[in-house]
């Protein structure tokens, strides 16, 4: 079900919320069944009775004409008793047409959306097959700026972009053949499609259509750029959007506020490794074969100080502080890969250089806590993910860590298309048998202006098939997105973790009563998607078309930090729809469907 989350006047002004359930049934089974036919014209069958047939091809003089006629019309003949409709028929569906355009009820999907379609019959609506030619943005096929191809069934390549219509008429049955023949004229009322296939300068303005015309936060580098300026909308149980720290590799400003991002990361880490042994490894870190002086300590900590002056605002009055060299970074940087990642030791020291060391690492972090309010996600590795700004399904996503490698990447991915962003990997997410998971949660947009937002009350996790770790950056261990786990066999992992790699929200609930987090999901995590979702479309806002009689569908992806708080890491445009594992069987239609009670149903009533 649905639930009115969020409607909004303006981005200036915010109202309390407005809560509205719609109770739907859970049990569902929906199919799509198609037979082949042909289309059907009238004429007199030997009983005397109406009955629609193949219309006959034209004579010709030529006598090749005729012979190929002839073959043609006993061919037809032969198949008459299959393809034949009564006249009584013919005058139900005329009335069942006539009745559709009077009330409004035409419809075009644009691909094969089962559950779309008998959800609309059901309500009486007809299907007009004809009308998706002059809709259709055959550009957006091969240059598609919005595009994720998750769709319940994929939509036509663009080579054969003409190929949608014939697939689906070729394999209806007669009476969807001749309701489309009946609509050929006829204006469509409602248009379903998923994807930027729509040429929105056809479309009237009264049609009601499944997507919004511009909207770019379903895009990374405009979902990046908006995160950013989600901080003017944070309003207390409303709208607070968290999101790991991101930037767009198209500007040079923010490509170097992610080196210097990188740079501090790592001297914040250094501490930590320090802090880390003794706390909680109980573990000595100094030895004779190390390989990390102990400078590497004090260099950080100084840079920490810096930080924590600049953001306080104490460098005001203080001379200008001491420049670092690009070559002084790379040989600190060098000494902390030795230690994030190779493991490698400081060199000997004494115990009151431990203890100085750890006290000076202890304070400087304590210092820096309220200035990084990520630092508890950022774990040691100082891992990023360098993402396509227009791809989906886990396609091109990049997991690295060293500062070279990912400015080299970058220079090579700038020079062929500059839409990439660099986004901080959480490290120290919430885990389920040493598993790492996402959350798919669904939301529906209705208006743009006022906006109105509704959240679906079930999702799903989705899991990586592989055991988490930080040392491996294979895409099988860090990226759960369903489209790049199903390549890769499931490792041997828990029992209870499930084959398919899904849980829905129950389950998931279920395993929170088992460790004692029962009251998790009602209390943060639901509600932290929910505000999280509202304040980044209060910062896209401005941005959307007012088109009235738009909606659009959209799947947002969040990460757990191990405190069980919800972060943003993605919305889709297109959420894939398919019913590719038992979980989004049962979810996938249901929520189509639910869609069509919000838009249609709760419309009308």
């Amino acid at each position: 079900m649905f639930v009115e989350s969020t409607k909004l006047e303006s981005t200036e002004e915010i109202n309390e919320n407005i809560s509205e359930q719609i109770d739907v049934p859970i049990d569902f089974k929906l199919q799509d069944e198609l037979e082949n036919s042909t289309f059907l014209c009238k004429d007199s069958s030997e009983s005397g009775e109406d009955k629609l047939t193949l219309p006959q091809p034209a004579t010709d003089i030529n006598e090749n004409h005729i012979q190929k006629h002839r073959k043609r019309r006993r061919s037809t003949e032969s198949k008459l008793s299959h393809n034949s409709i009564t006249s009584n028929k013919l005058k139900s569906l005329k009335l069942l047409v006539d009745r559709a355009v009077e009330h409004n009820k035409t419809f075009a999907i644009l691909g094969k959306f089962p559950s779309i379609r008998e959800a609309l019959k059901a309500r009486g609506w007809v299907q007009n097959y004809e009308a998706l030619t002059q809709y259709k943005n055959t550009s957006s096929y091969s240059n598609n700026s919005r595009q994720n191809h998750h769709k319940e069934v994929e939509a036509p390549s663009s080579s054969s972009s003409d190929q949608c219509v014939k697939m689906v008429v070729s394999n209806e049955d007669q009476d969807a053949q001749l309701i489309s023949r009946l609509l050929r004229d006829a204006p469509v009322n409602f248009i379903w499609a998923m994807g930027d296939y729509i040429d929105w300068k056809y479309i009237s303005k009264l049609t009601v259509v499944s997507r919004f015309p511009r909207v770019y936060f379903t895009t990374k580098v405009g979902l990046c750029n908006y995160l950013q300026q989600t901080h003017w909308f944070c309003e207390a149980g409303i709208s607070n959007t968290l999101f790991p720290r991101c930037y767009n590799i198209a500007s040079e400003d923010d490509l170097e506020a992610f080196i210097n991002n990188f740079r501090l990361t790592a001297c914040i880490s250094t501490l930590q490794i320090v802090i880390n042994a003794i706390d909680n490894d109980n573990k000595d870190i100094y030895s004779e074969e190390g390989k990390v002086p102990l400078t590497a300590v004090e260099f950080a900590a100084r840079r920490c100080t810096e930080y924590i002056s600049t953001q306080e605002h104490e460098d005001i009055d203080v001379k200008e502080p001491e420049h670092i060299w690009d070559h002084q970074w790379d040989q600190f940087l060098t000494w902390y890969y030795y230690l994030a990642h190779e493991k490698a030791n400081f060199v000997t020291a004494t115990d009151s250089q431990k203890k100085a060391l750890y006290m000076c690492s202890k304070l400087t972090v304590e210092s820096i806590r309220p200035h990084w309010p990520q630092l508890h996600l950022d774990g040691f590795c100082n891992l990023w993910i360098i993402k396509p700004g227009a791809k989906s399904r886990g396609r091109g996503i990049q997991v690295m860590r060293k500062l070279e490698e990912i400015v080299s990447r970058v220079g090579t991915l700038h020079s062929k298309d500059p839409r990439y962003v660099i986004q901080k990997y959480i490290e120290k997410p919430f885990l389920i048998y040493n598993t790492k998971f996402d959350i798919r949660q669904w939301f529906l947009v209705t208006s743009a202006y006022p906006l109105t937002i509704w959240m679906y009350k079930e999702s799903y996790l989705r899991f990586c098939s592989q055991l988490f770790s930080l040392s491996n950056m294979h895409e099988s261990v860090h990226l759960s997105n369903n489209a790049v786990q199903c390549k890769y066999k499931n490792a041997r992992r828990d029992q209870a973790l499930p084959d398919e790699n899904m849980w829905d929200c129950y389950t998931f609930q279920t395993y929170l009563r088992a460790i004692g987090q029962s009251e998790m999901w009602d209390s943060v995590i639901y509600p932290g998607m929910k505000e999280s979702i509202t304040g980044t479309l209060l910062a896209a806002q401005e941005h959307m078309e007012h088109r009235k009689n738009c909606f659009e569908l959209y799947g947002a992806d969040f990460m757990l930090t191990e405190d069980l708080v919800p972060w943003l890491i993605e919305i889709n445009s297109s959420p894939c729809m398919s019913p590719t594992t038992s979980v989004t069987a049962r979810m996938c239609a249901q929520c189509l469907e639910d869609v069509i009670k919000v838009v249609i149903d709760r419309k009308h009533n």
